[in-house]
């Protein structure tokens, strides 16, 4: 689950949230709650998405989605958990537990954008395999 490319998703995700507590600790992120919003919403599509693909029986699918699928799912429900929390905060003036919780919540968000990037990149490579081994057995 935690391979070498988890672990630098992690970092990058990291390094990322740091960049928008920062931001917005410091008031440069006034109107935070759209991209939150919307962040909620893109991982709830995911988790759609995901069920979908989990019931397909395509084998590159299923073995690109085990290489990410506790990862996946990890920073979509953390990113539902957090996105929630925050706006229901909404209406709290920008405190400590805002930032923290905006930390979490780039968090979760950025490393399910980067795990859902690494199984598309796997997908690619299994496409791309296959149709070259397609095209060596027709000659």
């Amino acid at each position: 689950m935690w391979n070498n490319c988890g672990l630098i998703s992690i970092l990058f995700s990291l390094v990322i949230s740091i960049l928008a507590t920062i931001l917005y600790f410091f008031g440069n992120l006034p109107l935070i709650f759209i991209p939150v919003a919307i962040s909620l919403l893109i991982a709830i599509i995911m988790l759609i998405l995901l069920t979908v693909l989990l019931t397909k029986k395509d084998y590159r699918i299923q073995i690109c989605l085990n290489s990410v699928l506790g990862q996946i799912i990890f920073s979509i429900l953390g990113t539902i958990a957090f996105s929630m929390i925050y706006l229901s905060r909404l209406l709290i003036p920008i405190s400590i537990i805002n930032s923290i919780l905006i930390f979490f919540n780039a968090f979760f968000f950025a490393l399910m954008m980067i795990s859902f990037a690494m199984f598309i990149y796997c997908l690619r490579i299994h496409c791309i395999n296959q149709i070259s081994t397609n095209e060596n057995e027709k000659v």
